[in-house]
């Protein structure tokens, strides 16, 4: 058997969905859920690539209490570009290349460099 290649390991949100509804403007009805779960899995999914983006500069241990500002303004500037387009729209292939930037300027001073 072949061991796979990456296991993912969830770790902590860096925001709060009331955070994410609060930036996005976000009302949820009690009758779609369905709306809730998928800004939770966009919170999720956000939070996730911040991580990965910061390297060995993420702390595993941060929450949604503890997460510097900055690094919870980045997760905040993905998730309202991938609530925005959410592949039901005619964005282009690098719709999200804006909000990368953002989060590359945002992060830049606590991100280990990248070494080539």
């Amino acid at each position: 058997m072949v061991a796979p290649l990456y296991v993912y390991t969830p770790q902590p949100v860096l925001v709060t969905l009331a955070m994410a509804q609060q930036r996005l403007r976000v009302i949820f009805v009690t009758s779609q859920p369905e709306i809730q779960n998928d800004l939770t899995a966009i919170v999720q999914q956000a939070s996730d690539a911040v991580r990965n983006y910061l390297k060995s500069a993420n702390d595993p241990t941060w929450t949604d209490t503890s997460a510097p500002p900055v690094v919870q303004a980045a997760v905040l500037t993905l998730a309202a570009c991938w609530w925005t387009h959410k592949g039901d729209d005619s964005a282009p292939q690098d719709y999200d290349a804006g909000a990368w930037k953002q989060v590359e300027r945002l992060l830049m001073q606590i991100r280990d460099p990248a070494l080539a």
